[in-house]
């Protein structure tokens, strides 16, 4: 039951039901009404009053089942229906990694005559090229259409008849045919092996960089002669399209990017998922808003380098498939692996410091709990090897550590460490110590570069697939006696 009391009108809504609609002169006194509402349930209301003259009040209260007194409503039982600061706001879910569990593939089939049906994941006729397609997914089952390029292994492995025994004509070697290929291959009895990305072309393989909350992509590379306004490019698993604006300067070292509206609305920035946001303590910031952080050498936004370059074609950009072919010549049963790639991890170490300072003293890097003994800041790869080996979890030869750039200005350096000796994701990023570096915001950043991947057959592998003899050819055709 409602109770309302007013000096002078009141009008209420609840729901599409009026509950009180005194207006046009001065409420006597109290009013009730009673309604039926459920617990579980959230109902808008709207509430409209007048003071013609003199002093001004309302009151609303309700006496609720159970309870003997009627109380004033209290704040506790009104929900807010508005927008946030900034909203409603575009949120583009991309694909996540690849995972080989829900990849699949499927057949392209073709039929020869008087020699077979051609089917690239079951049947083939010798001498005749079998394709078929991979669709590359994450584990969700989104198809992977934001990537240029997830690399498959393909083996082709001979199993029965002349493919298991190595036999080409009357030659024979008692070794199967084999064929092993991630992009292309070529052999004797299985040829012309390739696997290709559809409709994506690299442009680099690692010259693109950039700043988190801009469209422009930086390059190390001159990109003009290969790229065009209105062209849809991939850049750090996002696609994008090259800005046709003229007004927005395209030069060889900054591309102008505008969102790909073939993939989503537009209003997007660039939001690669190698770019931590954490420089600026967890958000993700415009480069001029974030004033309470900054990175000693790239400004107030992250930064991520080394970013390969892919260019959409026209029709299947970014439909995350790949073709494969191959040509087998002999006949017989041959069993067809399809795996992810296996890929070793790469965590790259970084020291900076600010421009106008030099970099000095020491720091300790951390893996599975433990410290490392200090290691100098112009430690040489060996130096950050042998430091990391000496760790109780990171054995003798697992790791290889390389030395990337040096700032001559200040000193800053970077080493590459590869985890060789696993594969697969590696479970944690190596932390770090960086007390005793020397110089105005000197600072150490480790970052995953290369994810492991562990090598893992795709939906439905292997395959097998049964070669056939192709149509009597007189040139090859024999006789003896």
């Amino acid at each position: 039951t409602f109770y309302v009391s007013a000096d002078d009108g009141i009008r209420m809504y609840l729901g599409n039901e009026t509950i009180f609609d005194v207006w046009g002169g001065a409420l006597s006194s109290e009013m009730h009404s009673q309604i039926y509402l459920s617990s579980d349930k959230i109902y808008p209301i709207r509430i409209e009053y007048v003071d013609i003259m003199d002093d001004a009040s309302i009151k609303l209260s309700w006496k609720i089942p159970g309870d003997t007194n009627k109380v004033v409503v209290p704040s506790s039982a009104f929900y807010y229906d508005r927008h946030l600061d900034g909203s409603p706001l575009d949120v583009v879910i991309y694909p996540g990694l690849v995972d080989a569990a829900t990849s699949i593939a499927y057949d392209e089939t073709r039929t020869v005559e008087r020699a077979g049906e051609v089917k690239g994941l079951s049947d083939g006729v010798a001498g005749v090229e079998s394709v078929f397609t991979i669709q590359s997914r994450d584990t969700g089952h989104n198809n992977r259409y934001n990537h240029g390029d997830d690399v498959f292994q393909i083996t082709l492995t001979g199993i029965s008849d002349w493919a298991a025994i190595g036999r080409t004509n009357e030659v024979w070697t008692g070794s199967p045919h084999t064929l092993q290929f991630t992009h292309s291959a070529h052999s004797n009895a299985i040829r012309y092996g390739s696997r290709s990305p559809n409709e994506w072309t690299i442009l680099c393989p690692s010259c693109g960089s950039i700043v988190q909350g801009r469209r422009i992509l930086n390059t190390s590379s001159d990109l003009t002669s290969v790229l065009e306004r209105g062209d849809i490019i991939l850049i750090g698993d996002e696609v994008f399209v090259v800005n046709n604006d003229t007004q927005v300067a395209f030069t060889r070292a900054a591309v102008p990017l505008i969102p790909a509206s073939t993939y989503y609305k537009d209003g997007g920035y660039l939001r690669s998922i190698a770019a931590k946001t954490s420089d600026c303590g967890g958000f993700t910031k415009w480069c001029v808003d974030c004033t309470e952080c900054r990175h000693p050498r790239h400004g107030y936004a992250p930064v991520d380098y080394d970013l390969p370059v892919y260019k959409g074609g026209s029709g299947k950009s970014g439909t995350g498939t790949h073709t494969v072919k191959f040509t087998p010549h002999v006949r017989g049963g041959y069993r067809m692996e399809a795996q992810l790639l296996r890929t070793v991890e790469v965590q790259l170490i970084e020291t900076n410091c600010s421009s106008e300072s030099s970099i000095g003293g020491s720091f300790m890097l951390k893996y599975g709990g433990i410290n490392t003994k200090g290691i100098p800041y112009d430690a040489n790869a060996s130096q950050i090897k042998t430091r990391l080996e000496e760790l109780p979890s990171i054995s003798v030869g697992s790791i290889d550590v390389s030395s990337g750039a040096i700032n001559p200005s200040t000193g800053a350096r970077q080493w590459y460490v590869t985890f060789t000796g696993r594969y697969g994701d590696v479970a944690e990023l190596m932390e770090y110590d960086d007390v005793a570096l020397r110089g105005n915001g000197a600072a150490v950043y480790i970052r995953e570069t290369t994810k492991g991947v562990e090598s893992k057959h795709i939906s439905g592998s292997p395959f097998f697939i049964n070669v056939l003899p192709n149509r009597a050819e007189p040139s090859t055709t024999i006789a003896y006696g």
